[in-house]
């Protein structure tokens, strides 16, 4: 006997729909079509689609920021979660940046990176941490990485980079 299965897609994440409901919104409100986002932002039409349609769980940081500057809103108003989908946290943004200031050396720091961690942590409000000071240490090396590469110091940038080191 021949069986015959159904491929499944996976449930696209809740960070996925948010972007989603966020670009729907947005293109909504200025009537926008996909082909005109694409043209405003440099992102491919095909890419806008799937991210509309919420087939892309983890979207490049470049096509995020893209979107954001063509809508002129800061990336934090395209990629918010409900607070169901939320982490546990426990580091204020008003702690990171004290220990900001207790991590910041002038002769490894250059001010502006200070400058982009302190926004990177006022952006991000909470954060779950075990060691603030860690935290602060690596959101300003990650700042200063960015830098180095000639990258933006973006707030999502410096925190994606300090999340994908696991800190």
């Amino acid at each position: 006997m021949l069986s015959v299965t159904k491929e499944t897609t996976p449930a696209p994440t809740p960070a996925a729909l948010a972007l989603a409901k966020s670009l729907a919104d947005l293109m909504t409100e200025r009537a926008w079509s996909q082909e005109a986002l694409a043209e405003r932002s440099g992102v491919s039409q095909g890419t806008i689609s799937r991210l509309k349609r919420a087939t892309i769980a983890k979207p490049k940081l470049a096509d995020v920021e893209a979107l954001a500057a063509a809508f002129g809103v800061p990336i934090s108003r395209l990629t918010r979660t409900s607070s169901s989908t939320t982490v546990p946290r426990v580091a204020s943004s008003a702690a990171l940046e004290i220990a900001l200031f207790r991590a910041m050396h002038p002769d490894r720091y250059q001010p502006a990176v200070f400058d982009a961690a302190r926004d990177a942590a006022r952006e991000a409000g909470e954060l779950h941490a075990r060691d603030v000071d860690k935290l602060a240490k690596a959101m300003l090396d990650a700042a200063a990485a960015l830098s180095a590469d000639g990258r933006p110091m973006t707030p999502v940038a410096i925190l994606a980079r300090v999340l994908s080191e696991g800190v």
